[in-house]
């Protein structure tokens, strides 16, 4: 298995390497030969394509060729599939390939063009142009081919069978660091290669004054190789930069959810901004410390690891007693991302403060000046540009990176990115675009700080970069209002007892719980949270179980997204009915998220993607009564319901997550009222994933984005705020769903922290 999903990485990493060199060649052609405002604007585009986020392209081809998209009833194209794979990693790496194609022929001697005037067009190209760029060839070649390979999120998004993203899989469900790290050493060990064989890369610069060139170029070459190679890099542009581009700050439904999506996540962008800052400032800080180390690159050896194993890494060393304050903060992901980048700190570093010579130094030094006033006087000025340049690359690749913080995610460490990676996982939703927007923003705001410090001083830079500050609690961690203590069950493991990221929970008559969790299983508890059994759902490759609730006879209904059923098991989790079917017709299921059954034993299941509605069915027998709701934020649409339940009254409540607020209707789905509102203060929420009513109609809300439990009357208005970002008792890290036993205490499946809470109710 593991020899096959290497031999794919390979094939994915050779396919989108040659296709990204035939592309940059062309592209490098073009700009080599344009004038000089031409060329100014392609290498503008270029440099703008290398810094979008991969998974904003993913989004982008998600919404045209996804199972709604635009150009899939012109095209019929499977998006979901290897070809489609490499279509969209090509035009993710396509700038990386040109950028060093072009350097190549950027200082190159005009007259070595001229030398033999029989020679053109293609020939010109084959024994000038190709020499020339051979190195650049080489470079362009072995690191898209190191990324491509390395990719973790775009093909975990697209759902394909990578060795990278097998590892991910395999590791959530069986939790086994030692399985996962021997999977991936076939693969670490190509991609040390690689990082051996660029150990001697050198950046090459642009000439600023390159009309000469241009001129023999398109004298020697003929303007129709010129145009035709214009023509390609057009559409390679159109491709990869304004498509995304266009569809994101061209479309009206970004601007029109941007206003909810900043107010639902205020301290998460500051936070990205906080971790993407400390991440560059120690990577460089490293790379500065191990600059006469001529092993040096061998920190490029954790560039190519996949991010998930250093993630791995990090929880095999770090997850002990001893080390506890600091594997449950924010610092143990900077320093994982800063290990991660250091190898191009320490180049960056290498190259800025090599250009003050030996001689240089020699001859400081006979004038009576000391080490640190050289390097004060005449190294740190001349490197600083590169150093700059280094820790703005760093913050880019930190904001963009979702590998190691989806394995591993203490509180107060998630990023914007994550939660964009978290959201795309199922599909393309609206709310996507706005993060993306604003994480471009955040992308730029080095530059806005750099231009305060010029234009304000230092204070304003410091206020625009620095305003999110390293992650903090706040909240209640107990409402003594209605709950008199906590117990925490479990910790993180694939064993009895032992949960990764617990998404489900549900409780039976006799106080009795079932979790199912990121292992793909479900384990019941007794009603004192002492392990009792566990069964394991019979498919688990495209995706674990989310969304629980018991009818009437005692059922268990667990709900499969990816495999768009609903199961019912007894209490001994033996399988006693399967239905449901994918589609978007009325009756069949495209993103199934929460279930929930009526006094009548009517079943309603909340879904999203191609279907933003809720349909209600008769019993176990999946015969369709109705169904409503569709993408939006008025009145009756959704966007996104992660969580659903039924009164006492057999009213529905929706937590409709990316809309920010509840919606509660009538048994027949017709309107009644909503409440919440984007934000994190007393009546706002941030993702509402799940929801539950106790006997006298209080409303439990749980917030995925504040990490919070709030409690409210039956009209919609606050009465409590349980919890907080943390990990102490009564703190959460992303709950993902909560349960009320017969008795009134709750029950929390606290995700992010691996673990259960159970709040005693107050007598």
């Amino acid at each position: 298995m593991t020899l096959r999903l290497l031999w794919t990485s390979l094939w994915i990493g050779g396919c989108t390497a040659v296709s990204c060199l035939l592309l940059g060649w062309v592209s490098a052609v073009w700009i080599a030969g344009a004038g000089p405002k031409a060329r100014r604007v392609a290498l503008g585009l270029v440099v703008v394509g290398a810094a979008l986020p991969s998974f904003l392209m993913v989004d982008a081809w998600m919404e045209i060729l996804g199972s709604g998209g635009v150009w899939r009833r012109w095209f019929g194209w499977e998006l979901f599939s290897m070809p489609s794979l490499v279509w969209i990693m090509v035009w993710i790496h396509w700038p990386l390939a040109t950028l060093l194609l072009t350097s190549s022929w950027s200082f190159l001697d005009r007259s070595v063009l001229e030398c033999d005037p029989r020679v053109r067009g293609m020939e010109l190209a084959r024994r000038v142009l190709l020499p020339a760029s051979r190195g650049a060839v080489i470079q362009a070649g072995l690191l898209v081919f190191g990324l491509a390979m390395n990719q973790f999120s775009v093909p975990a998004l697209l759902q394909a069978r990578t060795l990278s993203a097998a590892i991910w899989i395999d590791f959530n469900t069986s939790y086994d660091s030692g399985a996962a790290l021997l999977q991936c050493l076939p693969h670490w060990m190509a991609l040390l290669f690689v990082a051996w064989r660029l150990r001697t890369a050198r950046l090459v610069g642009f000439a600023s004054d390159a009309r000469g060139v241009a001129e023999s170029l398109w004298k020697r070459l003929g303007p129709r190789f010129v145009w035709g190679c214009g023509g390609l890099f057009a559409g390679a542009a159109g491709f990869a930069v304004l498509l995304p581009t266009i569809l994101v700050v061209g479309s009206a439904e970004t601007w029109t959810g941007i206003g909810a999506v900043v107010k639902a996540n205020q301290s998460l962008i500051g936070r990205t901004m906080f971790i993407g800052s400390a991440t560059a400032s120690l990577a460089l800080v490293l790379g500065c410390l191990l600059t006469r180390w001529r092993g040096g690159w061998l920190l490029w050896a954790a560039f190519w690891t996949p991010g998930i194993i250093i993630g791995i890494l990090f929880i095999e060393v770090f997850n002990r007693p001893a080390f506890g304050w600091f594997y449950h903060s924010w610092m143990v992901v900077v320093l994982g991302l800063a290990l991660r980048y250091s190898g191009l700190a320490w180049t960056a570093a290498r190259l800025g403060f090599g250009r003050c010579g030996g001689d240089l130094f020699d001859e400081f030094r006979l004038a009576g000046g000391r080490r640190w006033e050289f390097l004060v006087r005449a190294q740190a000025p001349l490197a600083c540009w590169s150093l700059a340049a280094a820790w703005y690359a760093i913050y880019l690749l930190t904001l963009w990176d979702v590998e190691v913080l989806c394995i591993l995610s203490p509180p107060g460490s998630q990023t914007v990115s994550l939660l964009v990676f978290n959201l795309l996982h199922y599909g393309h939703t609206a709310e996507v675009k706005s993060l993306c927007l604003i994480l471009m923003a955040v992308a730029l705001a080095p530059g806005l700080a750099l231009l305060a410090v010029r234009r304000l001083g230092i204070l304003a830079a410091a206020l625009l970069v620095g305003c999110g500050g390293p992650p903090s609690g706040v909240g209640n961690a107990l409402d003594s209002g209605y709950f008199s203590g906590v117990r925490v069950i479990g910790v993180r493991g694939a064993g009895a007892a032992q949960f990764n990221k617990p998404r489900s929970i549900a409780v039976d008559a006799l106080g009795r719980f079932y979790v199912a969790d990121m292992t793909g299983r479900v384990q019941r508890f007794s009603e004192r949270g002492e392990y009792e059994s566990q069964w394991q759902m019979p498919q688990t490759e495209l995706g674990k179980p989310k969304g629980m609730c018991l009818d009437a006879s005692g059922s268990i209904l667990v709900i499969e997204p990816h495999y768009s059923r609903v199961n019912h098991y007894n209490e001994d989790g033996t399988l006693v009915k399967q239905w449901g079917a994918k589609g978007s017709g009325l009756g069949q299921f495209t993103q199934p998220r929460a279930v929930a059954v009526n006094s009548l034993g009517e079943i309603y299941v909340a879904e999203f993607g191609e279907g933003e509605r809720v349909q209600r069915f008769q019993g176990a027998g999946g015969v369709l009564l109705g169904s409503w709701g569709r993408a939006g934020s008025g009145p009756g649409e959704f966007s996104r319901p992660e969580g659903i339940a039924v009164d006492s009254k057999d009213r529905v409540y929706v937590a409709d997550s990316c809309n920010h607020r509840v919606q509660v209707f009538d048994r027949e789905g017709v309107f009644l009222r909503s409440f919440g509102k984007p934000g994190a203060g007393p009546g706002e929420m941030s993702y509402p994933y799940d929801i539950q009513i106790d006997r006298n109609g209080q409303v439990y809300v749980c917030e995925f984005g504040n990490s919070r439990v709030q409690v409210f009357d039956e009209q919609g208005s606050v009465m409590g705020v349980l919890g907080g970002p943390g990990d102490e008792p009564g703190r959460f890290n992303n709950p993902w769903s909560i349960a009320l036993d017969p008795e009134g205490n709750l029950l929390v499946a606290d995700s992010g922290n691996h673990r259960v809470q159970k709040f005693t109710r107050r007598r």
